[in-house]
């Protein structure tokens, strides 16, 4: 429990590990919250994750414990985290970010891409422009929806009391806070913009989820911002609104830990959507056969599609026709 003076704020910031007196490097979790909340958040997360990871959860300015620091924009969140990463001395992290929490999140991987082994997008797509402006139009089109009424799904209330309860203690925490500037979207174009040609040049594994019920976020619009980034994967939640993490912690750690487990074994996951034509075709057969489709995609744009699993006849011919071959670089996915 700490704060660093950051940028003219200072951030409060957690970081928890195991205890158990291994010394063996971890790697880092960076948790960056949403516009109803703090690090308080992520309570069903730290306890979970921090067994395995360090596990860095933080205010941002404005909110919480962290002070505002007077006039900021939306590109000052980015620069926080990556001076809250540089305090610590984390060269490279994992990045979740909910909600208000992906804009930071999403910054950092276009700008500076070589800190983040991974990103994790939830119920967000901020850092996105075109997403952000298919948001935007939305929101100019449909019926009124706020942070007030639509943080999670209508139901929570009524089958989960003490939870939504908590969620709002917790968002009611918060100070009054002006709205930052949006430098880094509306405006001017800057190295932290997720513009189309940055996020399809994107080599990060990034695992996008949506909550079904999801109306200040839609869940058609996340599925869409992941298909502007090479091999991302859409996971869609049923029965949760805008907080996933939050209204069911197993289903979303599941996800996560899944997806952390795929990236630290060298084999990202990744849904059929952005599979070449030829092995689309085939994933829907080993599909409709009652078989679990598993599928390697080269930087080339070749994709070979099997049923099994990463040890069997597959990576033999991918390893003879693509491996160590001069302007082939190796990304291996599993369906």
């Amino acid at each position: 429990m700490a704060w660093a003076s950051i940028n003219g704020a200072d951030i409060y910031y957690e970081l928890h590990q195991p205890s158990d007196g291994d010394e063996a490097p971890l790697e880092t979790i960076v948790f960056a919250h949403g516009a109803g909340g703090s690090h308080l958040s992520w309570w069903q997360q730290v306890p979970y994750f921090s067994r395995a990871y360090r596990c860095l959860t933080f205010d941002q300015r404005g909110f919480g414990k962290s002070s505002a620091g007077g006039e900021a924009g939306l590109d000052s969140l980015t620069e926080d985290l990556a001076a809250l990463l540089d305090h610590l001395h984390v060269e490279q992290a994992y990045l979740v970010g909910q909600s208000l929490g992906g804009r930071p999140c999403m910054g950092l991987t276009v700008g500076e891409p070589g800190r983040v082994k991974a990103l994790i997008m939830a119920d967000t797509i901020l850092g996105m422009a075109e997403s952000e402006a298919a948001l935007r139009e939305h929101h100019a089109t449909s019926a009124e929806v706020t942070l007030e009424n639509g943080a999670y799904s209508p139901g929570l209330r009524a089958e989960q009391p003490l939870l939504a309860f908590l969620y709002d203690e917790i968002r009611a925490l918060n100070p009054p806070r002006r709205t930052p500037r949006a430098d880094g979207v509306a405006g001017r174009e800057t190295r932290f913009t997720g513009t189309p040609e940055r996020l399809a040049a994107l080599a990060v594994p990034v695992l996008f989820v949506a909550g079904a019920q999801d109306a200040l976020v839609p869940p058609a619009i996340i599925q869409a911002a992941a298909k502007l980034i090479p091999h991302a994967r859409y996971e869609e939640v049923a029965g949760c609104g805008h907080s996933v993490y939050f209204e069911n912690a197993p289903a979303f750690n599941g996800l996560l830990e899944h997806f952390l487990g795929a990236v630290e074994r060298g084999v990202w996951d990744v849904s059929q959507m952005n599979l070449t034509p030829a092995a689309q075709s085939q994933w829907d057969r080993l599909q409709a056969a009652g078989m679990q489709p598993f599928a390697l995609t080269c930087s080339c744009g070749k994709s070979f599609v099997s049923p099994g699993s990463a040890d069997g006849m597959l990576e033999e011919l991918w390893l003879a026709e693509h491996y160590g071959r001069e302007g082939h670089a190796v990304r291996s996915f599993e369906g």
